[in-house]
């Protein structure tokens, strides 16, 4: 398993010491923030385990929030466009470079990343995905509407191309499913209230002998990246220590340190809003719904 680093609790973040098991975790996965570059930053210095990253400028999207239009899903990829992917993939690699870590890019989507990243092989992985490898925009948007949207986004055929020239010339190192599955009263929603993100666990394997089937893929390359994923497990010792201790769960899963974490996140992520006269509030004097000086 891989332990998520939430960003607000970086600063207090020690590897081992939150997990209260250095062995317990294969990795740990971090959101990159551009102006959080030192943070992101020091979890690197202090691991020795690789770092996944979900590679998207979370400063490039905000600036970019703007360009989303309501009711319109194919705006999703221009939001979310290959400056923000590339930008954070280039300093993520510099970081993980330098200070001689492990970096693996999660869900890589653009041409100019496998360019990039092709030249950084070595101690930087990274993946691709089946729902990156099969549908492409703007087609996919016109078909599936919201059902297609995902983070980082569904982009035209260029990119999938260039995705498919990294799998069938062995540049990408996994095929990962970036599973995240909603309700689909949420995926319904009008964009871009639609959440995003689809399944992924159960269909990737389907989906990959699909396009072996179509002749996209060769059987060979799919045992080959198979085999990949066995030597981790076999690296990770999971063939000798095959089953969970039950009774350890409930230590390990959600326990009071963890619900603490969550409290303590939560109260630290309320924030106040100044009005202006943008939110739809009650202006009377009576009124509870906002805070007076």
């Amino acid at each position: 398993f891989f332990c998520w680093v939430i960003p607000n609790q970086q600063k207090n973040w020690i590897p081992g010491k939150q997990t209260n098991d250095k062995k317990s975790n294969a990795g740990y996965k971090q959101h990159y923030q551009s102006h959080k570059e030192n943070s992101i930053e020091k979890i690197f210095k202090h691991t020795s385990k690789v770092v996944a990253v979900h590679s998207e400028d979370e400063d490039i999207l905000n600036q970019r929030k703007k360009l989303r239009v309501k009711g319109d899903v194919k705006s999703h990829p221009v939001w979310r466009n290959e400056e923000c992917a590339i930008s954070s993939t280039r300093r993520i690699v510099k970081i993980a470079i330098r200070l001689n870590k492990q970096a693996h890019i999660l869900h890589i989507t653009t041409k100019e990343e496998i360019d990039f990243l092709s030249q950084h092989k070595g101690n930087i992985t990274f993946e691709i995905t089946p729902q990156h490898l099969t549908i492409y925009a703007p087609d996919c948007y016109d078909k599936l509407g919201t059902y297609a949207q995902m983070n980082p986004p569904i982009r035209d055929k260029s990119h999938y191309d260039r995705l498919w020239y990294a799998v069938k010339n062995n540049i990408n190192d996994t095929i990962g499913s970036d599973h995240a599955p909603h309700l689909k009263a949420n995926k319904d929603k009008e964009y871009p209230n639609s959440p995003s993100g689809m399944p992924g666990v159960q269909t990737l394997m389907p989906v990959m002998l699909n396009h072996v089937n179509e002749g996209k893929l060769s059987v060979y390359r799919v045992d080959y990246a198979c085999s990949k994923i066995l030597e981790a497990k076999f690296k990770l010792g999971l063939f000798e220590n095959r089953f969970v201790d039950e009774s350890s769960i409930s230590k390990r899963i959600f326990n009071e340190a963890h619900r603490n974490t969550a409290l303590t996140l939560a109260r630290e992520g309320i924030v106040l809003l100044k009005n202006n006269d943008v939110l739809p509030l009650n202006n009377s004097q009576n009124s509870k719904n906002k805070i007076r000086k």
